[in-house]
């Protein structure tokens, strides 16, 4: 195990290198040209958006270089024909992969913390700290959770739709259930859609913009002018909740390991955590965003055509083939008629937390 681990991380060493320095310069540059203090107040925040936008995007990414052996038969045979169980792969290659996460967001983030306040600012210096060890956590927890979903596929390409469509999920859902604060756009229906605040609930919904803003809204300045505070009761709510689904993902990558088959790698992505979970979830909510109470207006009416002709592209691109399962089609009307149907449940107005 242990010569497997030091073969990981020379194998990996110029890439970490490389991750490291990107990071610092993509922080440290934006930091040398700007500026904190002006006239007795702060004209801009410290900036930590960059290292956790940094943080986030290497937590996409790193799951994907360090599990990619997953969907080559040829890696596959070689990786699990070694004399070690599959989950002590798994373990060293997560282990590997959050030094590549990790290095280059420390090293960039303290670099960065030591450039700010060598220049004049209004800064809490203090506050630098805990955002950094908050980071960490959620780094982890995105990771495990990226990579879980990352290898419930057995192509490259389906792991990452995967993950870009996970990252969505929780948005679609919160925004169904705040749906009628898309009924007005500038004073007026538009085509009877609600999608008007979609951004917002992207932002305040998924994982890593999450934590993006809530890094910039947590540090506070001292004196007059502007000041960075937690606007939402929910924040931590959010946080807690990303941490369930970090540990579980993490207990469902290592439990799942041993019955991974080599067999399966290029072959059609079948897992439920998928494309067969996630193709009818979208439908659902997709139409239930959608006001079929305005009959006069066809854009409504529309959507429904549009959307089921999306999902059906999808589910030909799933099954490479143009001949679905009778499950498949079970799946499409079943979601098509829940989505209309929860298109006309009522619900109570309630504003959205982020202004709240």
């Amino acid at each position: 195990m242990k010569k497997y681990l030091l073969y990981e991380l020379k194998k990996n060493l110029l890439p970490l290198i490389i991750l490291t320095v990107m990071a610092v310069c993509i922080y440290l540059i934006p930091v040398f040209t700007t500026t904190f203090y002006l006239r007795g107040y702060s004209r801009s925040g410290p900036l930590l958006a960059i290292p956790i936008a940094m943080l986030l995007l290497l937590t996409f990414i790193v799951p994907i270089i360090m599990f990619y052996f997953k969907m080559s038969a040829r890696q596959t045979d070689c990786f699990y024909s070694m004399p070690l169980r599959r989950e002590k792969v798994y373990l060293i290659k997560s282990v590997v992969g959050l030094i590549l996460v990790l290095a280059p967001y420390t090293v960039s983030y303290w670099l960065g913390f030591i450039a700010t306040i060598t220049k004049p600012n209004l800064f809490i210096i203090a506050q630098f700290i805990p955002p950094f060890f908050i980071g960490v956590v959620m780094a982890v927890c995105l990771f495990g959770f990226n990579a879980f979903i990352f290898t419930r596929a057995n192509h490259v390409v389906d792991g990452i739709f995967f993950m870009l469509l996970y990252s969505f999920a929780t948005m679609l859902f919160m925004a169904y259930l705040g749906r009628h604060n898309f009924m007005q756009i500038d004073g007026r229906i538009f085509l009877g859609a609600r999608f008007g605040m979609l951004h917002d609930y992207y932002w305040w919904f998924s994982g890593g913009p999450l934590a993006l803003t809530a890094f910039e809204y947590t540090f506070l300045t001292q004196g007059h002018g502007s000041a960075y505070f937690i606007t939402s009761r929910f924040a931590g709510l959010y946080y807690a909740v990303f941490a369930v689904l970090g540990v579980a993902a993490w207990a469902g990558l290592f439990l799942t390991a041993r019955k991974e088959k080599a067999e399966n790698a290029g072959r059609v992505s079948d897992s439920w955590f998928g494309y067969r979970a996630l193709m009818p979830y979208y439908l659902t909510f997709g139409l239930a965003l959608v006001n079929f109470r305005l009959t006069e207006h066809v854009g409504a009416l529309i959507c429904i055509p549009i959307f089921l002709v999306a999902a059906l592209i999808l589910y030909f691109i799933f099954r490479r083939s143009v001949k679905l399962k009778r499950l498949d089609l079970i799946c499409l009307a079943a979601a098509l008629l829940v989505g209309v149907a929860l298109s006309f449940t009522p619900l109570p107005y309630r504003p959205p937390p982020f202004y709240g």
